[in-house]
């Protein structure tokens, strides 16, 4: 592929007296272009790929998530329950030790399930 510039000279009158041309081999930009945009075309591709797989992955995360927050729920009321029957029934019977593992307030076990230490 060429690329040509021409221009005109005038006399001094400003008539046309001939025409002054550069031609210049631009294959090479072209093909360096062209390649240059595929390849942008293949990123832009992958990046909408990649994204799919990110935000497929995110939900996967969000459910898994979800699912093991609500399966620990049952196991924490049961243990709280557990201390709340220690609390309530065996308290004179502990040592410090013992008493410094009951919960102080049973409040943060009730709410939402789970401690909030």
């Amino acid at each position: 592929m060429v690329l040509l510039n021409a221009t005109s000279r005038r006399s001094a009158e400003g008539d046309i007296s001939g025409v002054v041309g550069v031609g210049q081999d631009i294959t090479e930009r072209t093909k360096a272009e062209n390649e240059i945009q595929k390849l942008n075309e293949q990123l832009e591709k992958r990046v909408v790929e990649r994204t799919m797989q990110l935000e497929q992955a995110n939900h996967e995360i969000e459910s898994f998530s979800y699912s093991v927050s609500h399966d620990l729920r049952a196991p924490l009321r049961s243990i709280n329950g557990f201390a709340e029957i220690l609390a309530e029934n065996y308290r004179d019977q502990l040592d410090e030790d013992g008493i410094s593992c009951l919960p102080q307030d049973n409040k943060r076990y009730r709410k939402n399930g789970s401690a909030n230490r």
